[in-house]
């Protein structure tokens, strides 16, 4: 479902300091955001979150979460300032924190291990040849 009451609510409080759809994959989306906003992000890897039916569904379900569509999630940043009044809509709303954004330009992941990967924006690309980047 769409997530029209969290929206409405981070805006109410001018809590997201940016925020997209997560419509056509959270690779891709996020990117969108770090290079409107011309920052970097990290993701850490064993926070995106993935439900039952995804893991049973896909042999690569964090692949699929990074790089698939259609989520009806809203993926936002928030200033550090307004991180704990975020925090307490996490119960209301089912919130994940993934990540954070970083100095620079660079889009990475941390792994399990607390290894820094590159992230590559992968998701749908409007107006190529309806295929992923």
């Amino acid at each position: 479902e769409p997530r029209l009451e969290l929206g409405a609510a981070l805006a109410r409080g001018r809590l997201a300091s940016a925020m997209i759809d997560v419509s056509d994959g959270l690779g891709v989306d996020l990117s969108h955001i770090c290079e409107e906003s011309r920052v970097g992000a990290e993701i850490e890897l064993a926070r995106v979150p993935m439900s039952r039916s995804l893991r049973r569904y896909s042999a690569r379900p964090l692949a699929l979460a990074l790089e698939g569509g259609e989520d009806f999630e809203l993926l936002f940043s928030v200033r550090p300032t307004n991180l704990s009044r975020v925090r307490r809509l996490a119960a209301r709303f089912g919130l994940s924190e993934i990540g954070r954004i970083v100095r620079g330009r660079e889009l990475a992941a941390i792994d399990g291990a607390g290894r820094r990967l590159p992230l590559s924006p992968k998701g749908w690309e409007h107006f190529s040849q309806g295929s992923a980047r």
